[in-house]
């Protein structure tokens, strides 16, 4: 299945949420779409999380054994 990106933006998801009630009444005084500055909290919080260094110290060292070359038995099922 081919996606056509040029009409992303017309791909939704609807999804319920639980925000403030006090919240929400205030952005709509104010004429603020509510899931439009949703939808752009969550493509930020995205692009945080993949920016470099973000996984830095969350994930450990390499195990040396890592680098080993596989037992023979094993290249043969890779090979076969």
């Amino acid at each position: 299945m081919r996606i056509d990106y040029a009409h992303r933006e017309l791909m939704k998801k609807p999804l319920n949420v639980t925000v403030s009630e006090e919240l929400v009444a205030r952005a709509k005084a104010l004429g603020i779409n509510v899931s439009r500055a949703a939808e752009a909290g969550i493509e930020s919080a995205v692009r945080a999380h993949r920016k470099p260094g973000f996984l830095k110290g969350q994930v450990g060292p390499v195990p040396s054994s890592f680098f080993e070359p596989l037992p023979d038995e094993e290249l043969r099922r890779w090979r076969d």
